[in-house]
């Protein structure tokens, strides 16, 4: 009956099909599968599916016709007088008028619902004969396999299938997902109903509204926290690396954050709502989200690609760049879209792998574009870096003309190529290791370069030696780098507010900072505070405590630690600054008195805060020969330099100079002369990379050989000529004996040998001690100031690297 009425014949082509589809599953599990075979049911298949599809077509156009049922006759006006006077007549047409209309309905009903009942069969029919179909491709013989998928005569019909079978697998999904909108509602009660996924439910919704305030505020909040973190950077140490890390974070901020919200959001939503509208929904957010973060990336890697030291971009540059990136970015996101989609519907067929095939044509035109729209731009920069290169005239020739494109192409990879090349350089720069070597090898050129005559000059000025000498510093030289200083600042304001005393210990080695750090602290407090600087060896208890007694202007009190504790305990609070703190303490028995008298001062007194200055290498054995590595609250080390900072440094006291530098007399001559200046600029910055180098970022010592290199022409008011500085020859080190290189650590581990303590630290007879002192003052390597012997300045980095070559100092 149904056959009859709704779709006549219906049921032979279904058999037809079925058997079809058997053949081909069963074919399909043989192992013995041969070419031949899969291509004969590939075109049995093929056909079948033609005609499937056409069914399916017109029992969807059937579905939305109007029934074609025999219409009951109204035209009768059985309410006239004639058929009044026959009621008996009258009654019987009445009944059957009723009866034909009940019947008709029935019949519409019946084929309406028949017509319903076809569509999903037959969808199911083409459904799993495109399946099958699919499932041979790969057991076709290469010849019909390669017919099939290419663009020949056997591709391009098929691609028309493809197409049609898209359109109605368009309107199949229309009609079969007719009720999904109004089935939201009830999903969201079953859902609220289930207390399995009403969290889950009531996650994602929390989701949504953390993040869509964050999308609509997006510029407001990124402009917000640019300047909390500039102010941070400007405060300390800390901000100013967390606002080096804040630049790629702000180009990618919002995508990244996107590129998080669509997974977990999408994510949750599939598994609450496991439809294949949301698993194609969560596939194509998941492209745009990708789509979005590889712009920000690309456009972000790009900006830093054409930017140079110091000489970022422009916002009109970055503008076309984006827009260029865009275009690129688009067309991937649409090819990558169409192939879920195809997927999706068409399953991985002829026009899912034909778009996969040739995607790679798509980058042809957007190649073109781009070279279009940066070809003057590229021809210029060449022009710049290589007037007279190898295309030089070519460039010229073609900087705006329409084939430039291709000759635009090469050079914009030579381009790129040198560009990466420097950044990479740059990179490399940063491992010390590679900046050593290459400092290494520019002092050997020098160092040849040296023999050369040059041009005659004298020595420098009163006024500019007074500037680089030029203490205490002033906010005009000082380079602001002092570790730790925020962090002593806020426990010296808790103090203030009314915490228990607190210490502080600032290590670092000769010509680091110390006395800076403590100076500019001392600068940066309001309170009453009071500096002492250790001047002389006090290395016993009643010693230092008499020392200290008359720096407090304490001379009433006992001259013992007791009597100091007592004294600082009933006075008023005290901020104490202690500089060059290690003379209270030698290596020697019975010699860390003074040492010891001040750790117990400064447990004793809460009411007053301590912060003093150690060298580097007394601390390291105070701290191995005492166990204390918990005598002071805190302790700041005052780490080496880097070569960016000694280069503020340099280029600090040159600008309070106010004289012009010039390196012609360090630099190799250049072939042309349009590259002078940039070998200026690299002779500038190698030589600054020597004296980082060289004096291992110690700030006293890099200015001491800076000074050294700085010499006046013969005419005057001509700029400062910078040579290579002169060094002593470590070889004169080498033939020390042993006592007087125990004598040379001795000096530099307590930053100065008194003549008197000679013979106790050292362990030798006062004469020897003192002919041994002698010896290394007539060699050059010691001097004797204010009737100490120390090490000059000028050989520091020689001494202290010869110990360490003899393991008598750490590294």
């Amino acid at each position: 009956m149904r056959a009859r009425r709704g779709c006549p014949g219906r049921n032979a082509p279904s058999a037809r099909r079925a058997d079809v589809a058997l053949r081909a599953r069963t074919a399909l599990t043989d192992p013995a599968l041969t070419p031949a075979v899969a291509d004969g049911l590939h075109g049995v298949l093929v056909d079948e599916l033609v005609l499937a599809r056409a069914d399916l077509s017109r029992a969807l156009d059937a579905v939305g016709a109007a029934v074609d049922a025999p219409e009951v006759p109204s035209s009768v006006d059985l309410d006239a007088a004639a058929y009044r006077a026959m009621p008996f007549e009258r009654d019987a047409v009445i009944r059957t008028l009723a009866a034909a209309t009940t019947e008709r309905a029935s019949h519409v009903v019946e084929i309406t619902a028949d017509r319903e009942a076809a569509v999903p069969a037959i969808a199911d029919e083409v459904h799993t004969l495109n399946d099958l179909r699919l499932a041979l491709l790969s057991h076709l013989s290469p010849e019909l396999h390669e017919a099939v998928l290419g663009l020949g005569r056997t591709g391009l019909e098929q691609l028309a299938r493809e197409l049609e079978h898209m359109r109605l697998m368009a309107r199949w999904y229309a009609y079969d997902r007719r009720g999904v909108a109004g089935a939201v509602g009830e999903w969201f009660v079953e859902v609220l109903g289930r207390s399995s996924t009403r969290w889950r439910l009531l996650e994602l919704l929390a989701l949504a509204l953390i993040a869509l305030p964050i999308v609509a505020r997006r510029r407001r909040l990124i402009d917000w926290l640019d300047a909390r973190i500039r102010d941070w950077a400007l405060a300390s140490d800390t901000g100013d690396r967390v606002r080096r890390l804040w630049r790629p974070l702000r180009a990618l901020a919002m995508p990244l954050l996107f590129y998080a919200f669509a997974g977990l959001f999408f994510g949750t939503l599939v598994e609450l709502v496991p439809a294949p509208e949301t698993a194609l929904l969560d596939r194509v957010v998941h492209v745009l989200a990708l789509y979005w973060l590889v712009i920000a990336v690309s456009h972000y890697l790009l900006v830093q690609l054409a930017s140079r030291p110091g000489t970022p971009v422009d916002e009109v540059f970055s503008a076309r760049l984006l827009r260029t990136v865009r275009i690129a970015g688009r067309t991937a996101a649409v090819i990558a879209i169409f192939l879920i989609v195809a997927e999706t519907v068409l399953g991985r067929g002829y026009l899912y792998t034909l778009v996969r095939q040739f995607a790679w044509v798509a980058a042809f035109p957007v190649i073109w574009f781009a070279l279009r729209r940066w070809q003057v731009d590229i021809f210029d920069a060449y022009l710049e870096m290589q007037p007279d290169g190898a295309v030089a005239r070519i460039a010229r020739r073609f900087r705006t003309h329409v084939l430039g494109a291709f000759v635009a192409l090469p050079v914009a990879g030579w381009l790129a190529a040198r560009r990466i090349a420097q950044i990479s350089a740059r990179w490399a720069l940063r491992l010390e290791q590679v900046r050593r070597a290459l400092s290494f090898l520019f002092l050997r050129r020098l160092e040849k370069q040296a023999a050369a005559p040059l041009e005659a000059t004298r020595p420098l000025s009163p006024t500019v030696v007074e500037v680089l000498d030029r203490r205490p510093l002033d906010d005009a030289i000082r380079v602001e780098r002092f570790p730790r200083m925020d962090e002593a600042l806020a426990d010296l304001a808790r103090w203030r507010g009314g915490a228990p005393g607190i210490s502080w210990a600032v290590v670092g080695e000769r010509g680091a900072g110390k006395t800076c750090w403590i100076e500019t602290l001392a600068e940066r407090l309001p309170d009453q505070i009071v500096v002492l600087r250790l001047d002389r060896p006090v290395p016993t208890a009643e010693a230092f405590c008499r020392w200290l007694a008359d720096g407090l202007g304490l001379q009433h009190c006992a001259a013992s630690v007791d009597g100091l504790v007592g004294a600082l305990e009933k006075g008023d609070p005290r901020l104490i600054l202690l500089d060059d703190t290690q003379h209270c303490a030698q290596r020697a028995p019975g010699r860390t008195g003074g040492f010891e008298a001040l750790l117990d001062i400064v447990r004793r007194t809460h009411r007053t805060a301590w912060v003093c200055t150690f060298s580097r290498y007394l601390w390291a054995w105070l701290m191995f020969a005492g166990k204390q590595q918990d005598i002071f609250r805190h302790v700041a080390h005052l780490d080496r330099w880097t070569e960016l900072e000694v280069g503020a440094l340099v280029e600090r006291r040159l600008a309070a100079v106010g004289r012009a530098v010039t390196f012609e007399d360090l630099m190799e001559r250049p072939d042309r002369v349009f590259e002078r200046e940039e070998e200026l600029a690299r002779t500038r910055e190698r030589y600054v990379r020597l004296l980082w180098d060289y004096a291992e970022g110690l700030p006293l010592l890099v200015l001491h050989f800076w000074q050294l290199s700085l010499v006046e022409p013969e005419a005057e008011g001509g700029p400062l000529r910078v040579r290579l500085f002169e060094v002593p020859k470590p070889d004169e080190l080498e033939d020390l004996r042993d006592p007087a290189r125990f004598a040379l650590h001795a000096v530099v581990l307590h930053a100065g040998l008194d003549p008197a303590d000679a013979p106790t630290v050292l362990q030798l007879p006062a004469e020897r001690s003192l002919a041994t002192l002698e010896q290394l003052r007539a060699l050059g390597c010691l001097e004797k100031r204010g009737g100490r012997y120390v090490v000059p300045i000028h050989w520091h980095r020689a001494v202290v690297r010869f110990l360490r070559r003899k393991h008598l100092l750490a590294q």
